[in-house]
């Protein structure tokens, strides 16, 4: 059989304790008319939701109004102006004025907007690990990949990949060679915000941080039918991938193939330099 353990940080004498055991474990806090606030909204950019740590949703459920009264009270509703920013789920949905149907209620919990300010019950996700959302994001975000003949590949995807990246992403990551190598950049999917200067999103791929003299090579829209063009071969052993996001708008990201290649072998077609495939055909 198993069992939740639940802790508190409130020092009580043994009855006392026991009476609040009682007390919870009588008065079950659920009811099918309560409302929870689940921790999303689209405060920042109106008709955009986003979960509280800047996803966009790749999952929603909302009030699909009701069916027989030409979906009455479908949502979202908000229209910008009565400050329905936030996401709640709820069972119950009101009816047009003047509907004989008494019952409001859904089978399940549906989302609906609602105005940030109206008090709610709420509802709390945490990580198995402990560690909060900002530094799992930081853990995944921020990393060195190195590579070496033994293991001669790697792969680099902007964060959250497959899924579309959230707002407010400043992400590092550095891809190490062994020395005599470089590195190849070959792109599955590249598809990010499009703006003339690549100054809203953008993934920047900049040569070994310490050579100033190389200019970063800056990457944003949709590349999805020139994915071969945008091939990268690195100058030296390093190579930093920064991507950067602002916040709005959301798009696939970019997933990349890394691979060493030995600066002083001739390749195919006579080309300096080899990669580890080329030298054992």
């Amino acid at each position: 059989m198993n069992f939740l353990l639940y802790f508190f940080s409130v020092a009580k004498e043994f009855r006392d304790g026991r009476k609040v055991l009682n007390e919870i474990l009588l008065e079950n806090k659920y009811k099918d008319h309560n409302s929870y606030w689940i921790g999303a909204s689209d405060k920042l950019y109106e008709g955009y939701f986003r979960w509280s740590d800047g996803f966009p949703f790749s999952y929603s459920n909302w009030f699909p109004g009701w069916s027989h009264q030409s979906y009455y009270n479908r949502q979202p509703n908000d229209d910008g102006f009565s400050h329905q920013d936030c996401v709640e789920i709820r069972r119950i949905f009101p009816h047009p004025s003047g509907s004989r149907i008494v019952d409001k209620m859904t089978p399940s919990y549906l989302w609906n907007d609602l105005d940030c300010n109206i008090k709610n019950f709420f509802l709390c996700e945490r990580h198995e690990t402990g560690d909060s959302s900002e530094q799992l994001r930081n853990q995944e975000c921020n990393k060195t990949i190195v590579l070496s003949r033994e293991h001669p590949k790697g792969t680099v995807v902007s964060f959250g990949f497959p899924h579309q990246y959230p707002d407010n992403i400043y992400c590092e990551t550095i891809v190490v060679a062994p020395p005599g190598y470089r590195l190849i950049i070959d792109f599955d999917e590249l598809v990010i915000e499009k703006e003339p200067s690549c100054s809203y999103d953008y993934l920047e791929l900049i040569e070994d941080p310490w050579n100033e003299n190389v200019n970063p090579r800056r990457l944003c829209g949709d590349m999805s039918d020139k994915l071969k063009l945008q091939r990268h071969i690195s100058q030296g052993s390093k190579l930093k991938f920064i991507f950067v996001s602002d916040y709005s708008h959301h798009y696939g990201g970019f997933k990349a193939r890394v691979s060493i290649e030995n600066e002083n072998v001739v390749g195919r077609g006579g080309r300096r330099g080899g990669s580890e495939r080329d030298k054992k055909v």
